[in-house]
């Protein structure tokens, strides 16, 4: 099992409660009653009612690995061509306008889940499921990822930094 696996896991057994600080979400809940550790963030998403909000919505309120939700400007960013659009409606790309202390980012929505890779001022954070199609996330800052995590983005951050 992976730690991050276990981690999750922990704190699923410890209850859920919901952090609002600022910005808040009907569709994000903290898994832990704790603070974040070492900077991973477990979070749940209800991603039906997150698609009910994002596609009409050009705000969206997202969890920051510290605790707490940011809200961010989003606008759809098509990266298939309107037939691939047509025959794939569960695939959804988002770019996040920068605004604020928010520099740029991306979303991802498709049938293996919610995928975010945000930079701001201060660092850059991602938001991967913890398994491919389940509801359960982590939210956790570029320094804390692992080459292990469930992240499509790591790898080339990681070559990169090391280059």
């Amino acid at each position: 099992m992976k730690p991050f696996t276990l981690i999750f896991a922990f704190f699923a057994l410890i209850g859920c409660q919901t952090t609002n600080n600022g910005a808040t979400s009907s569709y994000w809940t903290d898994v832990a009653t704790a603070n974040p550790i070492n900077g991973q963030r477990p979070v749940n998403l209800d991603i039906e009612e997150f698609n009910k909000l994002a596609p009409g919505s050009d705000e969206i309120a997202i969890p920051i690995p510290e605790g707490g939700y940011i809200n961010i400007q989003i606008k759809k960013s098509s990266t298939m061509s309107p037939a691939l659009e047509e025959k794939y409606p569960d695939i959804k790309s988002y770019v996040v306008i920068q605004s604020g202390n928010i520099i740029s980012g991306r979303i991802d929505i498709n049938p293996s889940g919610f995928y975010a890779m945000i930079t701001t001022t201060e660092n850059t954070f991602f938001i991967n499921p913890i398994t491919k199609g389940s509801k359960s996330y982590l939210c956790y800052e570029k320094r804390n990822a692992k080459g292990d995590m469930n992240n499509p983005f790591i790898d080339k951050v990681l070559k990169n930094e090391n280059q």
